[in-house]
């Protein structure tokens, strides 16, 4: 994901990024190659890894038992108690982000500082998190009858998916 930031911003708050990706401009075959820097876009781009399934868990899967249950990262905390520190601390360990600048077709980027992930990224990620507790939490009021109606509902519109199957144990 991204976020588009100005040339002053990216001037200011990070001039050796800048200074690095005007670098890479110059040197590069693109015919953008003499655009001014004030004349390109910038943007703070970030990627979240997350860890996939241990061995033991895909052996639990496969034998029929249930794989262990995580808990949510912001547990039950209301969605409006979630600030931007308790988001920090949860995908500090997990995200990759980088400064971009564009124009015409050529791109480039430089990695940021991990440790010092800017505000503007952790505010997206606050507004996508309380969504979801929003949702979690709504999901956790329904009744038995209204979750299974939400999962039909979803199989119903996934059904007419190419390559999408529903395999039924037992049939």
């Amino acid at each position: 994901m991204k976020v588009e930031i100005s040339h002053a911003e990216m001037r200011e708050r990070y001039p050796e990024e800048l200074a690095q990706l005007v670098r890479k401009l110059r040197s590069s075959s693109s015919r953008e190659r003499y655009a001014p820097e004030d004349g390109l876009s910038y943007a703070l781009g970030w990627a979240i890894g997350f860890n996939p399934m241990s061995p033991q868990d895909v052996r639990q899967a496969l034998s029929g038992q249930a794989p262990r249950k995580t808990e949510p990262p912001y547990g039950q905390t209301p969605p409006e108690g979630i600030t931007m520190a308790m988001v920090r601390d949860v995908v500090s360990p997990s995200i990759a982000w980088s400064l971009q600048a564009s124009r015409g077709r050529w791109s480039a980027g430089v990695r940021g500082n991990p440790a010092a992930i800017p505000d503007e990224i952790i505010s997206v990620m606050r507004d996508a998190a309380v969504r979801d507790q929003e949702r979690r939490m709504a999901f956790q009021d329904m009744t038995p009858q209204q979750r299974q109606g939400l999962a039909d509902d979803a199989l119903r519109q996934l059904s007419g998916s190419p390559g999408f199957v529903v395999i039924r144990p037992g049939r």
